[in-house]
């Protein structure tokens, strides 16, 4: 249907940029689109206030298979960063996203609008914007709590999910945030593609689900070898017994067919694709005392090989060309293991070389002579490439038999992961330029996924361009205490039930949804690939347990308290929550418990509450807060109180000018230790501490309801 347009001016100049900027099909798109520019601004304004002093507007327009949208902009003149956007769907008129930042001088907000009160504003919004779709919009409800540090976010993350027929539909929906200060909307993104939705009525049982997962053993037990970052020197890394997703599957069942998707099927899903010395060397200086550790440093150097036996190593194996000239050797240590040493070598093609690699580089264990890892770069060639994968397994595993004769029994091929990671399976029969094989390491039947030997074979050349090994040394736990296999699937499904949702499938030109059955946790931040073998519990990718993000807490032991408004905004911020929803207002605090609410506020600390009292002191001191001597166990006082707080405002500087300057209405304020008097006198000042009204009284013990007190008062000081 034809619909009359109204061009103004504005409207003409901006069709005549739009015809200089766009291809001409962009236009024809937009003309069809039955939305005007101007209709698309009308609806933006009908919803949403526009800061005044945001004049100056742009406009621009969009075209993809997935959408046709008018994006709008508003910005104030100058150098302001406050910005005003919006993204109107050209076809019907409904706005897909709204982006609303603006300058703000306050460093800590409170909050003056409680997550109901937001719910509800961001549930107006949406049955404005969407009256036709809002029933099929569930919000996730999420116990989010508030920020309170400067560089956090003061807002609430609102979602709702998209569900057709009481079921969800995987990655789209609304998104809202709102200012908890404020109650302005500043962020709205609805994601709702129109593809054909199929029929439910014929989808298997989450119980059926459940029962193919486990007949099919999408579940593999595993050694995890923890990522060095977890160790300090000299330790050697941990090993953990896992039960672990791996399936060609990646355990997502078509919930029509009931049968595991295969891994063409799951490529094709939206989001599912899931110069050193020799060591015979010797130095002519000047004896003086080694430290223990450097004496152990000579001694194990005096085991190395050379660099001239670490290049015989690699030529063993591989041919370097005349026209290669080695341009460095270095005897360094070895970065995942620190009683390691590794030679590393490169070589660099000369004006010789006209046939061949530019390049060559090798790790060569220094103590055991074993070749590590060999790497050169491919080269133009007009040879053809006819090697197929058969033949080029065949080349990799005849040269693992020959390299690590031992080892190859040790090993299996991960099928999943070699093969052309340039090619689809639907493309495999073609014959690309390398093919990769990873091997994974088998420790008495058990795969090891982090060690294995990785080797890549040039299908033009039929010659190895790379081959990588690592293979930890390392006592592996014995399997006596790990739980079945129906066990661990029952344990795995609990926390993570098979879920029935739409996905989206691109696997031809008319993309549309698939329904599904896979593993979903109710909590997002728990979802997860594998479990603890021996206690079921979730872990992360490097072993590490999960939690749960942590929540608002009412606490129902303040009533009455002083300082009853500044524990409930701690507690709706997630601190000093020891005690689940009881304060203990009266309790004295100790050192490490208060610095520790100190960087959940201060958000310097990731994951504060989980992190051990050695650290919390650690980063405590590193942010400068605490420069006494002190025990994490250390009875907190006002004097040490009023110390840390002037420290996390970083104004200490103030604190030390002379007694003179800085003066406060106590009646011992004399009496003060003069190192003391600067930070009472500040604190006092900023209406921070007020010590006992006519007395600072530095050695009185603070209790948690003044602790939360101060630490409040601190953050408003701040702002």
């Amino acid at each position: 249907m034809k619909r009359k347009i109204k061009y103004s001016i504005s409207g003409i100049l901006v069709l005549l940029l739009l015809l200089t900027l766009c291809p001409v099909g962009t236009i024809a798109a937009a003309d069809e689109t039955g939305v005007s520019l101007e209709q698309a601004i009308q609806t933006v304004k009908e919803h949403f206030t526009i800061p005044a002093g945001y004049t100056e507007f742009s406009s621009g327009y969009q075209s993809s298979e997935e959408e046709q949208a008018w994006s709008l902009r508003w910005v104030a003149p100058g150098d302001s960063s406050g910005r005003f956007s919006a993204e109107v769907d050209a076809r019907t008129g409904i706005i897909l996203s709204m982006n609303s930042r603006q300058e703000s001088e306050a460093e800590t907000k409170f909050p003056t609008v409680s997550l109901e009160e937001a719910r509800d504003i961001g549930e107006q919004l949406l049955k404005e914007l969407l009256p036709d779709r809002y029933d099929q919009l569930q919000e996730i409800t999420d116990e989010q709590v508030i920020a309170l540090g400067s560089w956090e976010s003061d807002e609430y993350n609102l979602n709702w999910q998209r569900t057709a027929n009481g079921i969800p539909v995987e990655n789209e929906g609304a998104r809202i945030h709102i200012d908890y200060t404020s109650g302005q909307v500043t962020y709205y993104r609805l994601t709702w593609s129109n593809y054909e939705l199929p029929d439910a009525s014929g989808v298997i049982s989450k119980q059926q689900a459940g029962s193919i997962f486990g007949s099919n053993e999408m579940l593999e037990l595993q050694y995890l070898i923890n990522p060095s970052y977890k160790q300090s020197d000299h330790e050697l890394p941990s090993v953990t017994l896992v039960y672990r997703i791996n399936h060609p599957s990646n355990a997502v069942i078509d919930a029509l067919t009931g049968k595991p998707m295969d891994r063409q099927e799951i490529a094709y899903l939206y989001d599912k694709v899931s110069g050193g010395m020799g060591a015979q060397e010797q130095s002519a200086a000047k004896e003086v005392a080694l430290t223990p550790q450097e004496q152990q440093e000579v001694e194990r150097s005096l085991n190395l090989i050379s660099q001239e036996e670490a290049i015989a190593v690699v030529k063993q194996w591989f041919a370097v060309p005349s026209g290669m000239e080695l341009t460095e050797a270095r005897l360094r240590q070895d970065y995942s293991d620190p009683d390691m040493r590794i030679w590393n070598l490169s070589w660099q093609a000369n004006s010789d070389n006209t046939d061949g690699p530019n390049y060559m580089g090798a790790r060569v264990n220094a103590a055991s002579g074993e070749l590590i890892s060999f790497y050169q770069d491919t080269w133009e060639s007009d040879a053809k490439a006819d090697l197929t994968r058969d033949k080029a397994q065949q080349i990799a595993e005849r040269f693992l038999k020959q390299i690590q004769p031992e080892r190859y029994q040790e090993l299996r091929l991960d099928h999943e992961s070699s093969g052309s990671p340039t090619l689809l399976a639907a493309e495999e029969n073609s014959i690309p330029d390398q093919w990769y094989f990873h091997y994974e390491r088998l420790v008495d039947g058990i795969p090891c996924p982090a060690d294995g030997i990785d080797i890549e074979v040039d299908s033009r050349t039929d010659i190895i361009n790379s081959y990588y090994l690592n293979w930890t040394e390392i006592d592996f736990p014995p399997t006596d205490e790990v739980m079945g296999m129906d066990k661990a699937c029952e344990v795995f499904l609990t926390r993570q039930p098979m879920t029935l949702s739409y996905t989206k499938d691109y696997s031809d030109n008319n993309r549309k949804f698939r329904l599904i059955y896979s593993p979903q946790s109710p909590i997002p931040e728990m979802q997860s690939e594998m479990i603890d073998a021996v206690t079921g519990e979730s872990l992360g990718w490097d072993g590490t347990p999960l939690t749960p993000d942590p929540e608002p807490t009412v606490f129902t032991d303040i009533k009455g308290h002083f300082a009853e408004e500044e524990i409930s905004l701690l507690g709706q911020a997630g601190i000093m929550c020891e005690y689940g929803t009881a304060f203990h207002p009266l309790e004295e605090i100790n050192l490490v418990t208060f610095l520790r609410a100190m960087l959940k506020v201060d958000n310097t600390y990731y994951r504060a509450d989980e992190a051990s009292d050695e650290e919390i002191m650690k980063q405590a001191r590193d942010n400068k807060w605490l420069q006494e001597d002190l025990r994490a166990d250390t009875i907190l006082t006002r004097d040490i109180l009023a110390k840390l707080m002037v420290r996390m405002l970083e104004v200490e500087y103030i604190a030390q000018m002379p007694a003179q300057v800085l003066q406060a209405p106590y009646q011992d304020y004399k009496a003060l230790d003069p190192d003391l008097k600067g930070y009472a006198a500040l604190t006092w000042g900023l209406d921070i501490i007020k010590g006992e009204g006519q007395k600072f009284n530095p050695a009185h013990i603070i209790t948690r309801g003044e602790a939360a007190a101060v630490l409040v008062r601190t953050l408003r000081a701040a702002g």
